[in-house]
């Protein structure tokens, strides 16, 4: 299995040769990320020889697509439509680099699971329900969604 960075350099190379300029401008951005990323990594450690683990990798591009998506809700607000079209073109090209999120209903049966396995928490127990939750939906679903329906839960019972 290769890694997300072998992938991503790959996928880079490949848009490079035919010519696709968004995917070429996306890409090389990435790279530089996560290179950034690594050098951080290192400067932590103190090795020499560090590099990010694909989950290390998956969150530095989810955080760039965070960071893409709030840029987007701007420039929408904005009335942007030029930077809109290509920030949305921006965000489809690192999606794929992403695992899909689960669906709203099965962000529920976790939340179900943690709430269960919490006894009848209350709406003060927010945070921990959300830890609980989080943990068992590790980088399948946005914290936007699991804090929905955690709220739903908790103000439900």
């Amino acid at each position: 299995m290769t890694s997300l960075r072998a992938t991503i350099e790959a996928d880079f190379l490949k848009a490079y040769r035919a010519s696709e300029k968004q995917t070429v401008e996306v890409l090389r951005l990435l790279k530089a990320v996560l290179l950034n990323a690594e050098i951080e990594k290192r400067a932590k450690t103190g090795e020499r020889e560090v590099s990010l683990t694909d989950e290390e990798a998956m969150a530095v591009v989810k955080r760039q697509v965070k960071g893409l998506e709030e840029s987007l809700e701007l420039y929408r607000q904005g009335k942007r439509d030029d930077l809109v079209s290509q920030t949305e073109g921006e965000v489809v090209i690192m999606k794929r680099y992403l695992p899909e999120e689960l669906s709203e209903e099965a962000v529920r049966a976790a939340v179900r699971s943690a709430v269960d396995a919490l006894g009848t928490p209350g709406p003060q127990d927010f945070g921990k329900v959300m830890g609980e939750a989080m943990k068992a939906l590790k980088g399948k679903a946005s914290g936007d969604v699991v804090s929905k329906v955690v709220k739903e839960f908790l103000h439900k019972e």
